[in-house]
């Protein structure tokens, strides 16, 4: 599943963000609290579907669930980084587990945030991505 919304920014030039969540009320959550803030959004359910669509469209920033199905986000983030993606990626999860975020740190996550304080965050995630 693929959700592309298409905003104008305020001011300056509009930021990209990649959503990859396999909870459609995960990425309906940030897909509109981001185009509230001006951001150009782009939705995956998938690894897979990510890998495939981030590859072929520019993004400013992904926010990439650790917890995915099949292929779960620090793979994800793995092969991203392997196809050399040096876009900023904040891996998100339900809860807080250390070995996730040494692990997270290591595969070349730029943060680890927990979704229910991800709302809060977005406009300085947005502020940050390059």
């Amino acid at each position: 599943m693929i959700c592309v919304a298409d905003t104008n920014a305020s001011s300056g030039a509009p930021r990209s963000v990649a959503i990859v969540d396999d909870d459609v009320r995960i990425r309906t959550l940030l897909r509109l609290e981001l185009e509230d803030l001006g951001a150009l959004v782009i939705c995956f359910s998938s690894a897979e579907e990510a890998i495939e669509g981030i590859r072929n469209n520019s993004v400013d920033l992904v926010l990439l669930d650790v917890g995915l199905p099949e292929m779960d986000g620090i793979t994800c983030l793995r092969r991203l980084r392997q196809q050399g993606l040096a876009t900023k990626v904040v891996l998100m999860s339900g809860h807080w587990d250390p070995e996730d975020e040494q692990e997270i740190t290591a595969a070349g996550a730029d943060g680890y945030v927990i979704k229910t304080g991800l709302p809060a965050l977005l406009a300085e995630l947005i502020e940050q991505a390059p």
